[in-house]
């Protein structure tokens, strides 16, 4: 979808009227930063052709940091035609970040609701990790998964129908199917919270 002025109504009053796009197949947005230590946006490029999308449907913009991906994301969307995005960025460790890290994902998910477009969040928090190689094994794992999701949600749903309530994880180990016989529970609350 994009957004088209019409140029025929008075100033004040003239609203911008949202248009179906048309193109044949649809079109993959990237948008990911330089802040990030890890080259996000190349990993889910190269995601989606070997999901065999197209290089031309492939729509690629980099910005400063992750405050800025929510604009890229909606331009790209309304200007630019891409159907889905895959939005790629690196918190870093302090207080300070993690909150501009949510605010960053607060405005990525009103720019999906503006749009209604999905817009796929694949961040990594640097403190995800111990060592840079570990931190490029996340990236590499996330941004690719949500690549993969971004393929799936426009051109093979059935494919996320069949993984439904299966605990799949972007970055880290699947963690499977809640199992009334599991006794490990790590990935549940604190055994110091249980009722």
């Amino acid at each position: 979808m994009s957004l088209m002025w019409k140029g025929d109504q008075d100033s004040d009053t003239a609203v911008v009227r949202r248009v179906t796009t048309h193109h044949s197949q649809p079109r993959y947005g990237v948008v990911d930063t330089t802040f990030a230590t890890v080259n996000m946006g190349d990993i889910a490029v190269k995601a989606l052709l070997a999901q065999g999308v197209a290089p031309q449907r492939i729509f690629r913009r980099t910005v400063p940091g992750f405050k800025d991906l929510a604009v890229a994301a909606k331009v790209m969307i309304e200007a630019g035609g891409c159907d889905i995005i895959v939005a790629c960025g690196m918190v870093g460790p302090e207080a300070i970040d993690k909150q501009c890290g949510h605010e960053a994902s607060l405005a990525i998910g009103q720019a999906q609701l503006m749009t209604s477009t999905h817009i796929l969040e694949a961040f990594v928090h640097m403190d995800e990790a111990a060592t840079d190689a570990e931190l490029i094994r996340v990236v590499e794992n996330r941004v690719t998964e949500h690549a993969v999701n971004a393929h799936w949600i426009l051109e093979k749903p059935e494919e996320l129908t069949k993984r439904a309530g299966t605990g799949a994880r972007q970055g880290f180990s699947d963690i499977g199917a809640a199992d009334p016989a599991r006794t490990e529970a790590s990935h549940l609350r604190p055994a110091s919270r249980t009722r």
